[in-house]
Parts: structure tokens; C-alpha cells; sequence
């Protein structure tokens, strides 16, 4: 085998699953694999197998299809000397079902040449999952752009530089208050459209165009007949002709006075927001520089601290008696310092509200001076109360997640750190956590309640009425108990709950990933209240963070089976898993290394060794982009994007996450996260954020639980709002015209409760109050049996309405055109046939009476003037019944195609016989039509067939019919001389001839009555043929 040694290498180097396999007999051995192979058919040794027999064990049982596929794939790879591959979509794999068990994969064989005779094969396996879900994403969003493209437009115009002549679309009529093509557009006429004021600036820019031909764009007001000014954005792009001579001027105009409206109104809203803001920011105070004697508080005293500005300014020194004791002294005293030195400062002090809770303030002062010494003081009072917890409960996460990653930690060591850590940000509470077995709660982690309450606890079943942990854990909702001794549901522990002095009681149910109620987290409080608004966002953090402990110390089971599948993913998967040492600056990496970059790294790999395979370009503002989330102590993750150059020189964009761990001094520790390469992923997105806009396509979601709604840029601009502007279900539902509010309210509220999707078609009425129509459709998910989120898209469909309005009324206005050209035709048919037959008798007169006076000449006149006027009989004849043709005052009725066709033989009969013509048919249907119609198309086709033969062949016409779902299709096949494609349109036009009349005759009327016949049932018509073989004319008539 040393002559396939090169192929065993590239198999054994490829990070694409791959083998060697050999021909034998009608079977395909495995000579060699690479742990990608096996690790992706999860089988440890795969040589020597047959290698179809592997993938029987690996496929699910339910995709026994797929293995029939795979097995003549096989046998043809065995028969073909050329390389094949196979697509295998939406297949089970017994080794994924614990992950995504549905994949999509590309394999192929490719024959290799061998010196001892045999047969072998590189066998590959391409897993085109992600990709194909992508492809089939893009291809939605282009289809949606190609229809809103078909629909969207403007006002278009030309110039033609030579003649000054000017060409408006329908347009630009209606942008200017004209009907459409009502007039001939002139130079002047289209220059006295624009504004007079903004005329010069027009021509100055058209003739800057014209001579150096940059684009033409400029925005100027149009002055229609009525007085109205509309606000048009034109622009335009200078055609050239070969010697580059200007040709013509071609351009859109486009009405944007709505949107200047509307921008301007919005700025107007932003400038008042703004002002508000400004306003309202705080407490504007006023007081003496010696004295600190306030003289002014504004009111939003009241609401922030809940005194009035009277009670403030009526007692003395009320603002040094409100701060907290441990922060006054020192509060007063920089204060006055800073005032003494006639220095603006700010500093932060606990004060107490009305209320008698305390907050944090921040005191900006301002000392302003007269005469070089300090005399009045100003400044603002800003609430940081939110903020200051806010950053302690971060603290607190980051602390007690550092604490459950040690190695030799217990859950209740976590668990009791997250209790002690929440009690100090909130002294006045007592937290509990309670682990829920088999319908009853048992203590976890109650490092503050004392062991007589915990016990009286111990064992108790949940229900209804079982306190606030068992009710919560029951009812998997939160519960909040204000005042324990009036509240039913703690009626049974009232008394152990008194002896204690718990006066309220706020508990929520934990889950697991299952969504099952594995434990409860509860606050005590000796005092009757509710949560405020920020100790309900610290619960809620913690009992969330307790979930994610609960799942990371489960057992002692789990955790071995979560680093024997870590040990699986580093080999199995296409993503590099790193984990990098920050104090010893060392770089660990899994298995999959090797296989995401293409080499193996010698020694040590350090940060620098990083920095070298990254492209250079990107080097710097990553750098500074690490560099600036290890200084922030806040953050603890990052996610960033640049490229990276592999082994083989390829440049690829990679995904890079981290999850930062921090010592005790809040320093940089560890950095653990992987790489990924999101090449195609990113030039994909990027094709679908390009579709989305293009087809004006947004998205929106609604958090059902929360009742939080998002909608996306393209969502907000379609409804005309501010990115900034939060939005709501009931306003977005109000957007809507008021006449279809309650259906759209119908409609929402049957996903969430029913899961019925949506998909409609309605007006609304934008933020800058104009009606479009828009497209909403909208589905739901479910998470064990409650609706969790709807979901969907909007689409801007108001160019299409528009587009849809004006083709309806285009389409009656053609229908009237029509009927009236046909009743032109009939009545002028049939008015010319007496003035023709006049003529035509009074020549068979002359020729009778005068023929012995005529000589050959004479005689020759008389022969052309009789036979134009029989043909000119005949068109007349054939266009009156071309005229006919729908205006029949029969009713449609079952009629027998085969008696037509045998009526039709009848009829044929002298010339079927002299050409010998055999004509086949059998069990043709009945169809509901007009008999007399159904004998004209039969009867032009046919004896078509009979005319145009081949002088050397019995014409042979062969007549079936095919069913389909609302029509039946015939086809009238002949053996005759046949029609060039060219004319394959052109032989249902009337008077359209393909012959002279010396070798054929006819009017050229015929195939344009069938035609005229068969649409106005409601079918089509149309022909296959090639010169010298035969002509199939097939029709359509509905069922």
C-alpha cells in the first residue's frame, strides 16, 4: 500500500471526517479512518467494516430510507470511475440524539488509482446543517425582495438632452396633482412644476450634470395648480452615447414632504424630551455659604424623598439632621472644607426619606463668590440609591460564582455565601433556601432563621395554603405575604412565625432545566411590607443565581458526566476551547486545537503566541479592546470578532468568547472560553441584514411572561418611531386603524392561550399619523404547556396595496375598452357584408353578360376581382366570428369532446378522405362549456392539421386529455410540416399568416379564434413543434 500512503496522510490530516475504503466484491471496506470519522459516527474502531453496515448502526431505526439511498449510492460508486457524493437530509443519528439528532450531510467517494490492481476510495462526510439552515433563511429573505422590488417605485423622468424633450412616468403626474399622460409634457411645462424660487438652482444643477457628468441630485419644492408645495428629493444620471456625447438625462423623482414633516416633528419631541430631562433631574437647592441655611428646594423634593419643599425650609438644620449618623460628620465637614476653599465638589451621603428608609444621594455643590469670598451655594440632588445596590448585587454575583468554581467547595458553602452576601446589602432580611422532595420542602441553606422555626418547618407538604414557600413552590409562582398574621396561606404556621417576630414573608419557586420546582428562596422581615422596586431586583438575581448553583453541584454523577462530555466536545467539535492562565500567561487548549487552526504548537503558548495569529490589521484594536475589559472590574465576559490566519494561510473571522475569572483583589485571574470560526456565518448574516432591509422586513418579540415587547430597527421605522422610544403591546396594538384593533387584539391573544399562528394584512397609522399597510405575522412557543414569547415579522407592504389598487382599476378599464372594441367589430363586420355582396353579384353579371366582349385580360381582372371579393367575404365572415366569441347568450353545459371531435370528422369528412388523414382518439372527457365554441376550436385546429401535411406523408392526428387538479389538458398532436419556434406567439395573432395564400389558403383568423375561445373560458392555449417532425397544440379548459 505504499502508493496509497499519500492519501492515508491527507485522510489522517484533514480535520473533515474521512476515510480509506476498498473494493470488495459488492462491498466497500474500511482500510483507514480519522478520529474525526469516528468520533463523528461515535464508533472507537471502524477498520475492517463494511462500511455501509456502520452507518446502518449509527442511522435511526425510523430512516430506514435513508439507508437504501445510501446502499445505491455504494453500488454505483463501485460501477462509476468518477467521484460521486450523496446529500442525505433531515437524517436521525443515534449518536446525537442527546443534541441536535436531525443533520444534514454531504458524503462522497472518490476512486483513487493503486498499483496492486484494487479498487479504493476517499470516503468523506460534510455535516451541512447550520449551512443549509442559513441557504434556506437567505433564500426566504431574497424571495421577499425580489417581490417587494417588483412593487416598489417612484416617479421617474427623462430628458433628451438633443430636443429638450421630457418623459414623465404615471408617477410623476400624481406626484404633481395631473392625471396620468392627461398632457404632453414640454420643457417649460416641466421646469414651471418646480417652485420659482428653486427653478435657477434646478437648471444650474442639471447644466453642472450635463458637463461634467456627475449624478444630478438636488431637493426642491414643486408648486402644483392648487396651491399645495410638496417637498421632492430628484435625481438623475447622464446617459452617454459611444463618442461619449451627453444623450439623455434619466432620473426618479421622489415626494419626501411627509418625511421632512415628520423629521422635523420628531426633532421638536427630542428637543422637548430633552428640556424635561434637564428639569427634572434631581433636587435643585439653593442655601447661605456660611450659615448653610437652605432658602430654596425645588419640588421634586416631594417625590423623591416624600417632604414638601415648606417642611424642608420651616425646621432648622433639617438637612444635617436627615443624614444618616455614620456618614454626618464626615459629610458636614468635607463640605465645609471644600466651601471654604471656595471649591466646587460633589460627595455622597445616606439621607433619610419621610418614609424613614435611607438612600444614597449624590450632592453636586457649586460655590459661587462674592467679593473673592464664598456667599451662596447651589446644587442638584441626584438619587444613586439604584445604582449603589446595583453594584453591590453585581459584586455579590461575581463573588459567590468565583467561590463555586474552587475545587474542593460544597453547594452549601456556595448557597450560604449568597445568603450572607444578600443579608448585608439588605440588613433588615433574613434569607432561607428551601429544597423541594417529593411534594414537601426540606432546609438547604438558613444560615440566619433559628433552628426551632427551621425545624417546625422541616418535612411540611406545599399546597394552596402552606406559607409562602410551600405555596410557591406549588403554585410555581412567586409569592409575596406582607403581613403574615392576617394572610390565610400562613394561617397553620402563624404562631411559630409570632414567636419569632416574622412579620412578612416574599418567596419564589426555583427550577431546573426541566422546568420542574427543585427548591424555594425565601426573605423574612420583621416588619409588615413589600419589596421596593430594587430589593425585588436583587431576589430575583439571587434566586436566579441560586438555579444556576443548584445545576452546577446537582451530584457528584453529573459532574463527572459533565467533564467526560467537556472531554468529547474538545474532540469532537470544530470550535477551539481554550482556557488561558493570566498569571502565568499560559494558554491551555483542548483537542480541537490541532484540528480549528491546523498545527500542533510546540512548548508553551503564550499571549504573544495569540497575537501572532492574528491578522495584523486586527492586532491593535483587539489589544486595546482586552485591554480595556480586564481594567473595567465590573465585566466578567467578553464576545469580539477579528480574523485569524491559519496554518495554510487562510484568513477566517473568528468569534472569540471568554467568561473571566477574578482574584479576591478583583484582579484578571483566568480567561475561559472558546474560538469559532463564523467565516460563512457572518457573510450570510450580512446577506440577510441587506434583505431585510431592502424588503423593509422587521422583526418583533413578546415576552409573554413579562409582557416586554421588542421590536427591531426596521420594526420602529416602519411605524415611524425613535430607536429610543419603548414601546408596549397596547400601543403597538393601537397603531393599528381603530376598525381593526379588536381583530388584531383576537388574533394575539388566540397564539397565546391556543398557539394559533397569525399572518394578516392591515392598515395602521404611523407615529407621524400617516396610514400604511402593513404585513404582521406572528407564531408561538411554549414551554411546558404555557405560552413563554410570540414572535414574528412585520413587513411594509404599502407600495404593494398601492401597486394593487392601481392594477384593479387599469384592469376595468381595459375590460370596458375591450367590450367596446369588440361590439366596433361586430357591428362593422356585419355592415360591410351588404356593400360586398353588391359587388360580388355585379360582377358574376358582367362576367355573364359580357364575356363574349372580354378578351384574357379582360377576363383575367374579372377572375382576381371575383376571388378578393369571396376572400374579403370569408375575413369578414371570420372576424365577425372572432367578434362573436364570448358574447354567446348560452349557458355553459356538459359537452362531449368526443362527440365534438366525431361531429368535427363529419364536417372534414371530403378532406380527411382525400388526404388519407387518420386521426386517433379515446376517452376524451366531458367538459362544462358551449357546444358550438367547443366544435370551433376542434375544427380550426384540426383542419390546420389536415392543411399544413407534408406531401410525402398521410397525415396522422393524435387527440388525449390529462387530469388535473382543476382542469383538464388536451393535446392535439399532428405529423405535419411543423412551426418555427419564432412564431410560436406569433400564430395566435389575428391575420397573422406564415404562408402566402397561393400555397395555403386561409384568413389567419382561425388559431385567433381558438385562442380568444379558450381564454375566455378561463384556459390557455399554446403549442410545441419543430420543422419537418409535427406541431402539438395543447389546451387548458377548468373542470
Amino acid at each position: 500500500m505504499g502508493d496509497l500512503k499519500i492519501f492515508l496522510d491527507f485522510v489522517n490530516a484533514t480535520t473533515s471526517p474521512a476515510a480509506i475504503i476498498k473494493a470488495e466484491g459488492d462491498q466497500l471496506i474500511v482500510i483507514s479512518s480519522n478520529q474525526s470519522l469516528k468520533d463523528f459516527l461515535h464508533e472507537r474502531e471502524i477498520e475492517g467494516e463494511n462500511i455501509l453496515s456502520i452507518y446502518q448502526k449509527v442511522i435511526h431505526a425510523q430512516h430506514h430510507q435513508k439507508i437504501d439511498e445510501l446502499q445505491k449510492f455504494f453500488l454505483q460508486s463501485l460501477k462509476s470511475q468518477k467521484e460521486l457524493s450523496l446529500k442525505l437530509e433531515d437524517v436521525a443519528l443515534e449518536s446525537l440524539l442527546n443534541q441536535n439528532p436531525i443533520v444534514n450531510l454531504e458524503i462522497s467517494n472518490t476512486p483513487i488509482k493503486s498499483d496492486d490492481g484494487a479498487r479504493y476510495f476517499m470516503h468523506f462526510v460534510k455535516d451541512n446543517t447550520e449551512l443549509k439552515l442559513l441557504q434556506d433563511q437567505l433564500k426566504a429573505q431574497k424571495i421577499l425582495m425580489n417581490q417587494a422590488e417588483q412593487i416598489s417605485g417612484f416617479g421617474t423622468w427623462e430628458l433628451d438632452v438633443s430636443t429638450n424633450k421630457i418623459t414623465w412616468s404615471e408617477g410623476v403626474y400624481l406626484i404633481c396633482g395631473y392625471v396620468p399622460n392627461s398632457f404632453e409634457v414640454t420643457f417649460e411645462k416641466g421646469l414651471g412644476v418646480i417652485h420659482p424660487e428653486d427653478q435657477p438652482a434646478a437648471i444650474e444643477a442639471m447644466q453642472q450634470t450635463l458637463t461634467t457628468g456627475k449624478e444630478y441630485k438636488i431637493q426642491k419644492r414643486f408648486l402644483l395648480d392648487d396651491g399645495t408645495v410638496k417637498q421632492i428629493l430628484s435625481r438623475g444620471t447622464l446617459i452617454k452615447d459611444i463618442d461619449g456625447k451627453p444623450v439623455k438625462l434619466i432620473g426618479v423623482f421622489q415626494d419626501i414632504s411627509d418625511q421632512i414633516e415628520a423629521e422635523k416633528k420628531v426633532q421638536d419631541t427630542l428637543n422637548n424630551f430633552q428640556a424635561l430631562v434637564e428639569n427634572v433631574d434631581g433636587i435643585m437647592w439653593e442655601a447661605d455659604a456660611k450659615t448653610f441655611e437652605f432658602n430654596f428646594v425645588s419640588p421634586q423634593v416631594e417625590q423623591m424623598l416624600g417632604y414638601s419643599a415648606q417642611e424642608w425650609l420651616s425646621e432648622d438644620q433639617f438637612w444635617i439632621n436627615h443624614i444618616h449618623p455614620d456618614d454626618r460628620s464626615q459629610a458636614y465637614t468635607y463640605c465645609k472644607k471644600m466651601v471654604d476653599l471656595g471649591q466646587n465638589h460633589i460627595f455622597e451621603y445616606r439621607f433619610k426619606k419621610k418614609s424613614g428608609e435611607y438612600i444614597l444621594l449624590q450632592d453636586r455643590v457649586s460655590v459661587q463668590t462674592k467679593l473673592g469670598k464664598p456667599d451662596r451655594l447651589k446644587g442638584v440632588l441626584v438619587d444613586i440609591n439604584d445604582k449603589y445596590f446595583q453594584q453591590k448585587i453585581e459584586h455579590l454575583e461575581r463573588e459567590v460564582m468565583e467561590k463555586s468554581m474552587e475545587g474542593e467547595v460544597t453547594l452549601k458553602e456556595v448557597l450560604g455565601l449568597l445568603m450572607f452576601k444578600l443579608e448585608d446589602v439588605f440588613p433588615d432580611l433574613k434569607s432561607s433556601m428551601l429544597r423541594v422532595d417529593q411534594g414537601r420542602v426540606f432546609n438547604l441553606v438558613s444560615p440566619s432563621l433559628p433552628t426551632a422555626f427551621i425545624e417546625a418547618i422541616e418535612g411540611e407538604p406545599i399546597g394552596e395554603d402552606a406559607g409562602s414557600c410551600g405555596t410557591a413552590a406549588f403554585t410555581k409562582k412567586e409569592v409575596i405575604v406582607s403581613d403574615i398574621p392576617t394572610d390565610k396561606r400562613w394561617l397553620k404556621y402563624r404562631g411559630i412565625a409570632a414567636k419569632f417576630g416574622f412579620q412578612s414573608c416574599w418567596s419564589r419557586p426555583v427550577f431546573n432545566k426541566k422546568g420542574e420546582v427543585v427548591a424555594t428562596f425565601a426573605n423574612y422581615f420583621s416588619e409588615s411590607r413589600t419589596p421596593r422596586p430594587i430589593e425585588k431586583v436583587a431576589i430575583e438575581r439571587a434566586s436566579r443565581l441560586a438555579s444556576i448553583i443548584l445545576e452546577h453541584f446537582s451530584d457528584l454523577e453529573q459532574i463527572k458526566h459533565a467533564n467526560e462530555l467537556n472531554t468529547f466536545i474538545n474532540k469532537a467539535t470544530n470550535e477551539a476551547i481554550y482556557e488561558w492562565d493570566m498569571v502565568n500567561d499560559k494558554v491551555y487548549w483542548g483537542e480541537s486545537f490541532e484540528r480549528f487552526f491546523g498545527y500542533v504548537h510546540q512548548g508553551d503558548f503564550t499571549a504573544e503566541d495569540w497575537r501572532k495569529m492574528m491578522h495584523p490589521e486586527d492586532v491593535e484594536d483587539s489589544t486595546r479592546k482586552l485591554e480595556e475589559f480586564f481594567i473595567d472590574a465590573e465585566k466578567f465576559k467578553i464576545a469580539e470578532e477579528h480574523r485569524l490566519i491559519k496554518k495554510d494561510g487562510t484568513v477566517i473571522f473568528a468569534e472569540v468568547i471568554g467568561f473571566l475569572i477574578r482574584d479576591k483583589e478583583n484582579l484578571p485571574k483566568k480567561l475561559i472560553g472558546v474560538i469559532r470560526d463564523i467565516t460563512e456565518t457572518r457573510e450570510l448574516r450580512k446577506l440577510l441584514e441587506s434583505a431585510s432591509q431592502m424588503a423593509k422586513i422587521g422583526g418583533w418579540e413578546l415576552d409573554v411572561r413579562n409582557m416586554e415587547l421588542y421590536w427591531s430597527r426596521m420594526t420602529k421605522q416602519i411605524h415611524g418611531i425613535p430607536d429610543d422610544l419603548e414601546i408596549d403591546l397596547e400601543k403597538s396594538i393601537n397603531f393599528y386603524r381603530e376598525d381593526f384593533r379588536e381583530k388584531v387584539k383576537s388574533l394575539v391573544n388566540d397564539c397565546i392561550k391556543k398557539g394559533n399562528p397569525f399572518d394578516f394584512e392591515f392598515p395602521i397609522t404611523t407615529y407621524q399619523g400617516q396610514e400604511k399597510w402593513v404585513r404582521a405575522m406572528g407564531q408561538a412557543e411554549f414551554f411546558h404547556g404555557a405560552c413563554i414569547k410570540i414572535y414574528g415579522s412585520f413587513q411594509d407592504i404599502h407600495a404593494r396595496k398601492l401597486a394593487e389598487r392601481q392594477i384593479e382599476q387599469h384592469l376595468q378599464d381595459l375590460a370596458k375598452s375591450n367590450a367596446e372594441l369588440e361590439q366596433f367589430a361586430y357591428v362593422a363586420s356585419h355592415d360591410l357584408q351588404e356593400p360586398l355582396r353588391m359587388v360580388t353579384s355585379f360582377l358574376a353579371l358582367i362576367e355573364k353578360r359580357y364575356d363574349p366582349l372580354l378578351d384574357e385580360k379582360g377576363k383575367t381582372y374579372i377572375s382576381y376581382a371575383m376571388d378578393g371579393a369571396v376572400r374579403m367575404r370569408k375575413i369578414i365572415l371570420d372576424l365577425l366570428e372572432f367578434s362573436r366569441v364570448g358574447r354567446t347568450k348560452e349557458s355553459k353545459k356538459s359537452v362531449d369532446l368526443n362527440e365534438i371531435v366525431q361531429n368535427v370528422m363529419k364536417m372534414q369528412k371530403q378532406a380527411i378522405e382525400e388526404s388519407n388523414t387518420k386521426i386517433y382518439f379515446k376517452s376524451l372527457p366531458q367538459v362544462n362549456s358551449y357546444h358550438l365554441e367547443m366544435e370551433q376550436v376542434f375544427q380550426n385546429i384540426i383542419g390546420n392539421a389536415i392543411k399544413y401535411r407534408k406531401a410525402d406523408l398521410d397525415p396522422i392526428i393524435e387527440i388525449k386529455a390529462e387530469s388535473l387538479s382543476n382542469f383538464w389538458k388536451i393535446s392535439i398532436k399532428d405529423n405535419g410540416i411543423g412551426i418555427d419556434k419564432e412564431y410560436f406567439e406569433k400564430v395566435f395573432v389575428l391575420f397573422q399568416r406564415l404562408h402566402s395564400k397561393e400555397e395555403y389558403s386561409g384568413t389567419g383568423i382561425g388559431l385567433a379564434i381558438v385562442k380568444k375561445i379558450i381564454n375566455s373560458l378561463g384556459g390557455e392555449i399554446w403549442l410545441e413543434s419543430e420543422i419537418g417532425v409535427g406541431s402539438t397544440f395543447y389546451i387548458t379548459i377548468p373542470k
